[in-house]
């Protein structure tokens, strides 16, 4: 987990020394990614990353998860809403830098249910590492998402 930390900080000092070709405020790490980076080919599980963060009525979207809305509320929270509505879906995390942390577990787990390292029917290994995730955000309020997210129902 520390080598893991030791490159989210590397790639985070490396994205911080370039220029911000947009010259959009860069509030957070999931912000300074998208409009430092082309991050639309980013896809972990079903959530797939935006090339540049798009402004909507509940916040700044930064993807998709499969049709949905990813967003981040005016109030920080990261939120799923069901698509052309403002149902909430889930709750993805208490902040986005948060969940660039957890985005690192999901990879993590998603690879070796891929690689047959994890059984990819194992629900107790995918319960574990959605309850890690949920950790990582800020606790129990987005399980469920994480659950979702990994196959752990």
């Amino acid at each position: 987990m520390r080598a893991k930390l030791l490159q989210k900080e590397k790639c985070i000092t490396v994205l911080n020394a370039l220029t911000n070709p947009l010259l959009l405020s860069v509030d957070n790490e999931i912000v300074a990614l998208l409009t430092g980076w082309n991050a639309g080919k980013i896809e972990i599980g079903m959530i797939r990353l935006f090339d540049e963060p798009v402004q909507i009525n509940e916040g700044l979207q930064i993807g998709l998860v499969e049709a949905d809305p990813l967003v981040i509320a005016t109030e920080g929270e990261m939120i799923v809403y069901e698509k052309n509505s403002q149902h909430i879906l889930w709750r993805v995390a208490q902040n986005p830098d948060y969940f660039l942390d957890a985005l690192v577990i999901a990879a993590d787990f998603l690879t070796k249910t891929g690689l047959d390292i994890i059984d990819f029917e194992d629900v107790e290994a995918a319960k574990e590492a959605a309850n890690d995730c949920a950790v990582t955000v800020g606790g129990s309020n987005y399980t469920q998402f994480y659950i979702m997210l990994l196959g752990g129902d």
